[in-house]
């Protein structure tokens, strides 16, 4: 049945190819499988609007019309629960931006495929470096031909390519697209993000984002958060600073949402917000427990600490590229680890952390790979 169907997905590319032909200033991008206008894909599709380019941008969502009030003028937007609508996108653009593991497709020589995956410095393995990866199970990246271009920000990430995907292909350490205004700072941007959540510029932000687990996301619940007790954190935060601190809650975008049982004012569910990059701009201080933001956020060079009160339990489920407790991680794995850590953790030896995270990845990030990837782009299209 498998066969059958890859059969007539090739025989309808081949068909939409010979009676359309490929629309040589078309783009496609698609992040997170459709669900945002977010991460690589976003951040290359601005940089290319802003060239000047004839480039006809589409862009795949789960729900287009609700994308359309906030995507850049000029987008179109196409709905992905139309799969045959969006093969023939695919098969006549130019150019397919994605941040997922590409699917098997029937690639033409006149089109040009960039993987810019969302993860270039993760803890937890994946794709076929993880145990019980279907060995069959065949991804686009390992195909010759099939990718172009891999953009990466890291050896680290190169390296993770290399293994993850199978992949022999190009890898372009230009820096990660995404983590472009993580570097440069945009104070009037950082400005008008906090109005969007209404936080006021003297409040302390701190962004908790725990990361993916399977079994919640299967069952469709939310991820209760036990071990780690926000207000308690919060409160000890402001005794130390004595400002106001808030906690931006956000769950991971596979996930239904997080569940924290206290009610306190001072913690704001962002879990719906579009773009997790913004709230990594905005945020003095990032929580997390296995998500490979905490390597992008080591770029602003603000405090960074894993919570890792259940990590018996994750790897029963996952495991990790390399020892934690042997890398320069600040690591709590209670409550009261977790309130030493801060008491103590200055905005120098915040940084100076963050140097050292960043050389243990290999980074290589410029602060212009939006710019860098929009170019290949628009040389292609206008060759």
């Amino acid at each position: 049945m498998k066969h059958w169907k890859e059969r007539i997905i090739r025989a309808y590319f081949h068909i939409v190819r010979m009676v359309l032909g490929i629309n040589k200033k078309k783009v496609v991008f698609i992040s997170f499988g459709g669900k945002s206008y977010s991460d690589n894909p976003r951040a290359i599709s601005e940089a290319l609007a802003t060239e000047k380019t004839e480039a006809e941008i589409v862009w795949l969502f789960i729900n287009p019309t609700d994308k359309k009030c906030i995507v850049s003028d000029g987008i179109r937007c196409v709905d992905v629960s139309r799969p045959w609508r969006v093969r023939k996108e695919i098969a006549t653009a130019s150019v397919y931006v994605n941040n997922f593991a590409l699917s098997n497709l029937p690639k033409s020589n006149k089109q040009l495929f960039i993987q810019t995956w969302h993860g270039d410095k993760a803890f937890k393995k994946v794709l076929h470096d993880e145990q019980g990866w279907p060995p069959d199970k065949v991804l686009g990246e390992q195909i010759p031909g099939m990718c172009d271009y891999a953009i990466a920000g890291s050896d680290y990430g190169e390296r993770q390519y290399r293994s993850a995907f199978l992949y022999k292909g190009n890898v372009l350490k230009c820096g990660m697209p995404r983590n472009d205004r993580l570097i440069l700072q945009d104070e009037q941007e950082k400005e008008r993000i906090r109005k969007k959540l209404n936080c006021s510029q003297e409040t302390q932000l701190l962004l908790y984002a725990p990361t993916l687990r399977r079994e919640e996301a299967q069952k469709k619940v939310a991820l209760e958060i036990k071990q780690l007790d926000i207000t308690k954190t919060l409160t000890m935060l402001e005794e130390r600073d004595h400002c106001k601190w808030i906690c931006l809650m956000r769950a991971h975008p596979k996930m239904v949402g997080l569940s924290y049982q206290g009610e306190d004012e001072r913690i704001v569910d962002v879990s719906e917000y579009e773009d997790m990059g913004d709230l990594l701009l905005i945020s003095d201080m990032l929580i997390t427990d296995y998500s490979s933001c905490a390597g992008d956020f080591a770029l602003t060079g603000r405090p960074v600490v894993l919570f890792h009160a259940d990590r018996q339990e994750y790897l029963k489920d996952r495991s990790f590229y390399f020892d934690m407790d042997e890398s320069p991680y600040y690591i709590a794995e209670s409550q009261e680890e977790l309130e030493a850590i801060l008491s103590g953790l200055t905005q120098e030896k915040a940084k100076q952390n963050c140097k050292e995270i960043l050389k243990f990845y290999g980074d290589c990030e410029t602060g212009h790979a939006s710019e860098t990837v929009a170019k290949i782009i628009k040389d292609w299209i206008e060759r």
